[in-house]
């Protein structure tokens, strides 16, 4: 039963469809990092309530910034090279 399942959505999906589905989720997931330290930064300022996470390596508002400037940069490679890709005809 599941291997027939697997083989479905494996037929349903190519690797390029995949592909283009972690680069459309890029852009959401960078957005999220950068609100997150947005929202860190106005905590330490004292604008905001209290951040969610208040120690460890994620309680750094850089690392979130950090980490929304890859995330979009990623999504913006992955696009980029979208387009680039040689189309089947």
């Amino acid at each position: 039963m599941l291997d027939r399942t697997l083989k479905a959505a494996r037929a349903a999906l190519d690797e390029q469809q995949i592909a283009n589905m972690f680069v459309a989720f890029l852009t959401p997931a960078s957005l999220i990092a950068l609100v997150l330290g947005l929202w860190r930064l106005t905590a330490d300022v004292g604008w905001t309530e209290a951040f969610v996470i208040s120690s460890g390596f994620f309680s750094h508002w850089q690392v979130w910034i950090a980490l929304a400037i890859a995330l979009k940069s990623l999504a913006t490679w992955g696009a980029a090279g979208r387009t680039r890709a040689p189309k089947n005809i």
